[in-house]
Parts: structure tokens; C-alpha cells; sequence
């Protein structure tokens, strides 16, 4: 199956899930589209300034500096980090 075929079956799953249940859907398809070892879909605490991500591959909630990480760099340049 080619990738815009997964990415339109993704959008109709996520149409149709509960908006608690989206991270965790945008991370799976995320790893099914890329086969990556991690990963991470950080959001932005707008009030506080800090990235932060509800749930990461085996670990609960993560919060980082605004300049840490690969997720603080991508804040920065306002794009996204492919770590290899």
C-alpha cells in the first residue's frame, strides 16, 4: 500500500476519534509511516512556554525546556527534526 493511501486512511480514522485518543493515533501512524525506534509528538504550553507530550514510546508524560532536545530545536527553526 503507497503512503498517500495510509495518510487517507488515517485521516478517516481520526475523523472518527475521540479527541483524547488523537495523540495516540498521530504517533501510531506516525511509526507505521516511518518505521522509526522512538517516537514523540511534543505540544506546545502556550501560557508556560515548555513542550510537552501526553505519552512517549514506554514512558508516561515528558516535559522538556522550550530549548531542549530535538523537540526545542524544531520549536526554534519552526519545522520538523528527523533524528537519525
Amino acid at each position: 500500500m503507497n503512503r498517500f493511501k495510509k495518510i487517507a486512511e488515517f485521516g478517516k480514522e481520526l475523523m472518527h476519534t475521540e479527541i483524547h485518543n488523537t495523540l495516540d493515533l498521530i504517533t501510531k501512524a506516525a511509526k507505521h509511516l516511518v518505521h522509526p525506534d522512538r517516537c514523540s509528538l511534543f505540544i506546545l504550553d502556550n501560557k508556560n512556554m515548555i513542550p510537552w507530550t501526553k505519552l512517549s514510546d514506554r514512558v508516561g508524560r515528558i516535559v522538556i525546556a522550550l530549548d531542549a532536545e530535538i523537540a526545542g530545536d524544531s520549536y526554534k527553526c519552526m519545522r520538523r527534526i528527523y533524528a537519525r
